[in-house]
């Protein structure tokens, strides 16, 4: 009943890395989170125990898959990021007292989980004297910066920001209150790049100083369209995704803002993707519609080119249809 998660080295024979399956003899412990170090060597992992919302945190070595020792209870509507090969963040709330399907949890916190300790010496970041529904912490993929965001409703949050460098360094405010959604999608040595609907509804990519990050120093960097916006970043681009008369249109954006291109996708359909990391030479996505079953394709971000690298082994050949929109 649980997907099983593969991986493939290359172009190479894929081998099962996860299969929640395994996890409990009756297949209800299902896989709920998976993060790796940036190297890929370490890897922790959520599992749900029968449906529930309460989680437990497991490490292991990406190579031999063996568990490291550190897992980590009682946690609750959290990711798992992790800075260098030292810890992770994650989130949770106090333990309840009386049931756990059914007592009240409302303050979120942030913890800090250093590898080789134990969980009762995780660091609490936030949430201990500022009361907050719903908690998240995340490392900026260049391991300088700690995004954290903070809300009281499923819509809109406030967002800090802390400089991992500085030893001294404090949570800076970046937007103080809970009236519009913000998420730091990108980062650099001078920006960090903002995804929002604040005074855009279709949403919108801002960019902030990294010596002056409060809202107030926001600049334009992807404006808002007719369009609803949704954005990822990956080989040193911004790919903006929109749906444009119920299809996919994405657009390519350079880091100084410079619209590049749109990207011809397979055809008239739906596509999904355009993320990697920054030092990735290839951007991968999903495509399908109503002749071209789901299929992953592998873009140049240079020449704009794409090429199948996945997909599905069905009998059925899509180039003797033709998808038409009328």
């Amino acid at each position: 009943n649980q997907s099983v998660l593969y991986r493939q080295k290359g172009n190479g024979t894929p081998e099962i890395f996860l299969n929640p399956n395994t996890f409990s003899k009756d297949g209800t412990t299902s896989l709920t989170n998976l993060s790796f170090t940036k190297d890929g060597s370490i890897a922790a992992y959520g599992i749900s125990e029968g449906g529930s919302d309460w989680n437990k945190i497991i490490v292991i070595d990406t190579l031999s898959k063996k568990m490291i020792g550190d897992t980590i209870y009682d946690v609750k509507f959290s990711g798992i990021s992790w800075y260098k090969k030292d810890g992770f963040y994650y989130s949770s709330y106090d333990k309840p007292t009386g049931s756990e399907l059914s007592a009240k949890t409302d303050q979120h916190k942030l913890y800090y989980h250093k590898l080789g300790t134990a969980q009762k010496e995780d660091q609490l970041i936030f949430g201990g004297n500022i009361k907050r529904r719903y908690v998240g912490g995340s490392v900026t993929e260049n391991e300088k910066y700690l995004i954290v965001s903070a809300a009281t409703s499923t819509s809109g949050n406030e967002l800090y920001f802390k400089d991992l460098s500085n030893p001294n360094g404090i949570l800076i405010h970046m937007v103080n209150n809970v009236e519009n959604d913000c998420d730091v999608i990108e980062a650099d040595d001078e920006y960090l790049y903002i995804f929002t609907n604040k005074d855009a509804p279709n949403s919108k990519v801002m960019k902030a100083p990294v010596k002056s990050p409060n809202i107030e120093n926001w600049q334009p960097f992807i404006p808002e369209t007719t369009e609803v916006l949704s954005a990822t970043t990956g080989a040193g681009y911004f790919f903006a995704h929109y749906m444009k008369d119920a299809v996919s249109t994405v657009k390519q954006y350079d880091k100084t803002g410079k619209l590049l291109r749109t990207i011809e996708l397979p055809g008239i359909g739906t596509a999904r993707g355009f993320g990697a990391r920054q030092e990735d030479k290839e951007v991968y996505y999903t495509f399908t519609n109503y002749v071209f079953p789901p299929s992953i394709y592998q873009l140049d971000p240079v020449s704009g080119k794409s090429v199948v690298y996945k997909k599905p082994n069905v009998q059925f050949n899509p180039e003797e249809y033709e998808s038409k929109q009328v």
